[in-house]
């Protein structure tokens, strides 16, 4: 009888456990057919990406418990163990009770989507995590306080060998105190294929892109002072214009551009970068260049100064001249020769491609960059083919009215995390480079299991002010992963096109993204650059004497700039070469300026500082001629004399008139006095002052350009009058008045009357 109790009693237990089981299969099947289910809605993952794209914070949330990743092993081998550190932080009012931290993962789960991943780095896709990677005891937290917790996993933990397919698993972070409800972050642990006995198939090929640029610069202000007061003994350089050979551009000898010490540090890293991954392909701004000490070698090069055409695109062209920005500044003959000034090699070569600015390639960009000389364009963020549910390849080729454009668009979800970037506001997971890491590792191996054979060449491009440290871990991590393989951008070149003609076409964007406020910035900065432009224009056509042309700009009466010239001992010098120098000393004054226009409309970011400059550069050129006016004047008679005194601070005679007008009627002065003043000298001019009575008046006294335009800054000049009646004048017209009163009245009486009267 008991043994059959007990038979019986077995029974049921075995009973119960194949019913458990069955459950338990039962819903795996539930949640995997729930994961393929959301694949049916392939633009969810694009949309909630979208939502991020202000998303690039590198801080940890500020919810009341927040937990942030600080490291993590980024792709687990089998041998590589798993270590990662978080950190806890109390952000309530409240001391928080100790509590528990558990790392967990799901071994047997697979990743079948990238709808199925972002819902799970969302927090918004139920993905139970059975696998205990690791407890740990949490104290108790002060108000503000944050802690650490450390996760050390050797490569024969129970958990890691159970991983018996590769790919990337959920892993999550949840911590729970007292009672409040459970805090958790979503990451992912991505197991290589090393060491496991799955079937191998080919690695996807990436190519990494780093733009080689900055928007660090700014005007060295004593370069610019000393450019504007050069000493005129000094021969310029200058390239006036741009010359025939289309490889020739119009360059300042000198630059007054400078980058600060902190971004020549930069420099060096990425130098270390570049020299750490040989597979990392750069495109340089050449003239970013010209600033090391030995250029780099690099892949290739992108337009000067990272100029941004997509935003110029958007804007009027006729404007950007008027600015001092010509297309010669920035197409390719003038990247050619940038690089070739830079590395001082007038044979060296390099493929050039246009950098994404502000904006997407629109058509309007797209043809911008062609009239340039640009064939290929490269498409940092936002470039995607409708409808793409899977990774391809990068490459489109669209038809424009002035011929083709190759667009290598970045993949974007890999980007962006390259970038420093979340996919979504909503993956609490990235708010970290550690974070972004697990994440970039493991969609990355998604997209390699999607097509597992199919050619494909994914694109994955840096930001200009890409953090080199993480740059350099991404790299590190890559050229580990066994399902990855870093190619250059010659293959990119030569993978065949994902779309090309009118399908191309529909994938182009149709607006540049670039916000009305941005529009609205480069605006003013262009207004500002063109009146800056025209100020140094007018200096050179109506105020510097630069080339003899005759009386009419007065050059004829340059016998005193030639006598004072010889007084400060530059007898050697004949006024002809003097007025030589001078042009090339404007041309590069205009150079000058045109290149901090230039540099002003980068394409990673607008440098407002140098509109500044350029600002600065004008002012000094205007503010250079100047008045000293005579102090206040007081006149005992009609007529006096009214000396002022102009100044020309600059390296070369300039030509100018002096206006003279006094606010009050009974006292005036002469009105107009034109006189050259030669350089670096003062020459001074005489108004002559007219009186009618007694009283006071203020001259106001105004430079005058050769067109008659006022510049530079007034001056003025108190006159008092003290002219009384019995001055000889006074006498003489009263003495008048009375001699023709007393012929009056003598006609009067004496006058013979007429018969009739």
């Amino acid at each position: 009888m008991i043994r059959n109790h007990r038979t019986g009693l077995d029974s049921a237990r075995n009973s119960a456990a194949r019913r458990m089981h069955a459950q338990r299969f039962l819903s795996h099947i539930i949640l995997l057919l729930l994961a393929l289910a959301i694949t049916v809605s392939p633009h969810a993952s694009t949309a909630k990406a979208a939502e991020g794209d202000d998303s690039s914070s590198t801080s940890c949330s500020t919810t009341d418990i927040s937990i942030c990743l600080l490291s993590t092993t980024p792709v687990v081998t089998n041998a590589s163990g798993y270590s990662a550190e978080v950190s806890i932080t109390n952000n309530t009012d409240e001391t928080l009770e100790s509590g528990t931290f558990v790392t967990s993962t799901n071994a047997l789960y697979p990743f079948t989507s990238r709808v199925d991943m972002q819902g799970w780095a969302e927090g918004g896709t139920h993905i139970p995590t059975p696998n205990k990677l690791n407890s740990s005891s949490v104290a108790a937290l002060e108000p503000g306080a944050t802690t650490r917790v450390s996760i050390h996993l050797p490569a024969d933990n129970d958990v890691l060998k159970s991983i018996s397919n590769w790919g990337p698993k959920p892993l999550l972070f949840s911590f729970t105190s007292g009672n409040t409800a459970p805090v958790r972050l979503h990451s992912f642990l991505t197991r290589s294929t090393d060491g496991l006995s799955t079937a191998q198939t080919p690695a996807l090929s990436i190519t990494a892109v780093l733009p080689l640029t900055t928007t660090s610069w700014s005007a060295d202000q004593d370069a610019l002072k000393n450019l504007v007061t050069k000493d005129a003994t000094t021969s310029t350089d200058a390239t006036a214009s741009p010359a025939a050979d289309t490889e020739q551009r119009s360059a300042p000898a000198t630059s007054v551009l400078k980058l600060s010490k902190e971004a020549t540090q930069r420099q060096q890293q990425q130098l270390q970068l570049l020299d750490k991954h040989p597979e990392l392909q750069s495109i340089a701004d050449p003239d970013y260049l010209s600033s090391f000490a030995i250029p780099p070698q690099t892949t290739a090069i992108m337009q000067p100064s990272d100029f941004d055409i997509t935003a110029y695109a958007q804007g009027d062209a006729e404007a950007y001249e008027k600015a001092g920005i010509s297309t010669s500044q920035w197409n390719s003959a003038a990247g050619l020769a940038a690089l070739r000034s830079a590395t001082g090699d007038e044979q060296s070569t390099a493929s050039s491609y246009a950098w994404q600015g502000q904006g997407t390639w629109t058509l309007s960009a797209l043809q911008s960059a062609k009239q340039a000389g640009y064939s290929t364009v490269i498409a940092d963020s936002e470039y995607e083919a409708n409808n793409s549910s899977v990774a391809h390849t990068g490459k489109y080729v669209v038809t424009t009215k002035e011929g083709a454009v190759t667009v290598l668009a970045a993949q974007r979800e890999l980007s962006r995390l390259a970038q420093g970037k979340s996919t979504s506001n909503d993956a609490d997971g990235e708010s970290t480079d550690a974070g972004r890491l697990a994440r970039f590792m493991a969609q990355s191996a998604l997209y390699q299991m999607e097509q597992p054979y199919a050619n494909r060449v994914l694109m994955v491009a840096f930001s200009g002010s890409q953090d080199i440290q993480y740059a350099d871990e991404l790299m590190s991590a890559m050229e580990h992963a066994s399902w990855l393989k870093l190619t250059d951008m010659k293959t990119l070149d030569a993978a065949s096109a994902y779309q090309e003609g009118s399908e191309a076409a529909q994938s182009v964007p149709t607006s540049s993204g670039i916000t009305a406020h941005k529009l609205s910035q480069i605006s003013s900065y262009l207004d500002t650059l063109a009146s800056n432009q025209n100020d140094i224009d007018r200096f050179g056509s109506a105020i510097l004497i630069q080339k003899k042309t005759g009386a009419d700009d007065g050059t004829d009466s340059s016998a005193a700039s030639d006598t004072q010239a010889l007084a400060r001992g530059q007898a050697s010098q004949s006024v002809d070469q003097q007025r030589n120098d001078a042009a090339s000393w404007l041309s590069e004054l205009k150079l000058t300026q045109a290149d901090l226009a230039l540099h002003t409309f980068a394409g990673n970011g607008m440098q407002g500082g140098l509109v500044k400059a350029s600002s600065s550069l004008s002012e000094q050129l205007l503010g250079g001629v100047t008045i000293t006016p005579s102090e206040s004047i007081s006149v005992v008679s009609e007529t006096a004399s009214m000396p002022v005194t102009i100044s020309n601070d600059h390296p070369f005679p300039v030509k100018v008139s002096v206006s003279s007008q006094t606010d009050s009627t009974i006292i005036a002065t002469s009105r107009l006095v034109e006189t050259t003043i030669p350089a670096n000298s003062e020459v001074q001019v005489t108004f002559t002052i007219r009186v009618a009575t007694s009283g006071k008046a203020t001259a106001r006294l105004n430079l005058l350009d050769r067109n008659g335009a006022t510049f530079g800054s007034a001056q003025s000049t108190t006159i008092t009058s003290s002219l009384q009646l019995s001055d000889m004048s006074g006498l003489l017209i009263l003495g008048a008045a009375i001699l023709f009163g007393a012929l009056g009245l003598w006609r009067q009486f004496n006058r013979k009357k007429d018969p009739d009267e």
